[in-house]
């Protein structure tokens, strides 16, 4: 089964003023916080690893044996897991199998982008859409990736215009504003589990 859990960070202080909110996390990822130049990333990223916290707790895993492999992706013994955050709110995949995730604020989408990261195919598609309809329709198509990338553990290093997308799993998520995808290698899905941080 495929978990998502999800946060909504507004609600938290800038971790400038208040550096009591970054306790409970890891040395490595309260410098990543500190470090961030705009209040909105900091405010990520301590949401992030926040609900991570929270996630490997219920789990039964320590935050301590966090690890990082070779593409800098952080992992555990236990579970599979993948985090992404986008405006106000934070999401974390958690599986057995590899898994990603993905979400991005549905706004103005880059068209400039299309040509380097869709097919022809998806252009084609991405065309026949109202105007009205384009931006979710380009966030869609574009969270499908990302999480698929992420899922593999491979990240952004390949073509994106010829990427194919096989062996696995999709699911589309509903939070007002956001594209929400999982990517995962089972078939089962829950529904979303919010956490208040």
């Amino acid at each position: 089964m495929v978990y998502l859990y999800a946060t909504d960070v507004s609600s938290l202080s800038d971790p400038l003023e208040c550096q009591k909110v970054m306790e409970e996390l890891p040395i490595e990822r309260q410098k990543k916080i500190l470090n961030a130049k705009k209040q909105q990333n900091r405010l990520q990223s301590l949401g992030a690893g926040l609900l991570l916290n929270y996630v490997l707790h219920r789990y039964g895993i320590s935050v301590d044996t966090l690890r990082t492999d070779e593409h800098g992706k952080p992992t555990v013994e236990g579970i599979c897991f993948n985090l992404s955050h986008s405006g106000n709110c934070v999401i974390c995949a958690v599986s057995e199998k590899p898994v990603g995730c993905d979400i991005e604020q549905i706004k103005e989408a880059p068209k400039q982008m299309e040509s380097r990261v869709f097919s022809p195919e998806e252009i084609r598609c991405l065309e026949q859409v109202s105007s009205e309809a384009y931006n979710r329709e380009f966030f869609r198509l574009w969270t499908r990736k990302e999480s698929y990338l992420k899922m593999k553990g491979i990240g952004i290093r390949v073509s994106l215009q010829t990427l194919e997308i096989r062996d696995c799993f999709f699911k589309e998520y509903e939070i007002p504003g956001y594209q929400v995808t999982v990517c995962a290698e089972e078939c089962e899905f829950a529904e979303i589990i919010w956490k208040k941080i």
